[in-house]
């Protein structure tokens, strides 16, 4: 997606719950259906998920650079059409999480209730937080100048990579999905900060919303 594009050789990076990787997996064959999830499985050499899913447990196998490896091979793939492809395989691997994390996403409804909506959309960006953070991760929600924010200092999606653009469009469409669970509305978010551009961490911002509740 950026043509100045720099890998840095690191370590694997910080290990990650095979539930995080399976719902992944599935998200971007929902968004791009079987023929995609196998074409950048193959780009990314993992043809080893391709019959085999990780199982749906909190065991923490996967790699950081598995996952920024996967995100990498759908760019290439979609190019242009990156962005939107990323923002869509972001809200189906909530829309996963909520689907297969039965318990945390009634307590999370119960606490929803009828509380005023901006209450309602920290406490669904504070879940979404707690899922991106496991299990040893850093992932921040905070309120400043009156906007709502995310602060992701993993960036798994990022890792290793430098780049001179935002390019977390999967956080992007987590966090708008988020938003319209808790919500029913659509909001803008805009990645302000990248790890990839140098950034401590990645900050996403809520904007307006342009959807009728």
């Amino acid at each position: 997606m950026n043509s100045d594009e720099r890998t840095t050789p690191r370590s694997p990076g910080r290990l990650l719950p095979n539930s995080r990787w399976r719902y992944f997996l599935l998200a971007i064959e929902a968004a791009t259906r079987r023929s995609g999830l196998l074409f950048v499985l193959r780009q990314a050499r993992m043809q080893r998920y391709a019959s085999l899913l990780p199982e749906d447990n909190r065991e923490p196998e996967a790699t950081a650079s598995e996952y920024a490896a996967l995100v990498r091979a759908i760019e290439r793939y979609y190019g242009r059409g990156a962005r939107t492809t990323l923002i869509s395989i972001g809200r189906a691997t909530f829309e996963q999480q909520l689907q297969h994390r039965a318990l945390r996403r009634t307590v999370a409804q119960s606490l929803l209730g009828l509380r005023p909506e901006a209450e309602r959309q920290a406490l669904a960006l504070r879940w979404l937080a707690g899922e991106m953070a496991f299990p040893n991760g850093r992932v921040l929600v905070e309120r400043a100048e009156g906007r709502l924010a995310l602060l992701d200092y993993e960036s798994d999606g990022a890792f290793g990579r430098q780049t001179n653009a935002p390019m977390c469009w999967l956080t992007v469409g987590a966090i708008q999905a988020a938003l319209n669970w808790a919500t029913g509305r659509e909001y803008g978010v805009n990645e302000i900060e990248c790890k990839a551009m140098g950034a401590v961490a990645c900050r996403f911002e809520v904007g307006e919303a342009y959807g009728a509740p």
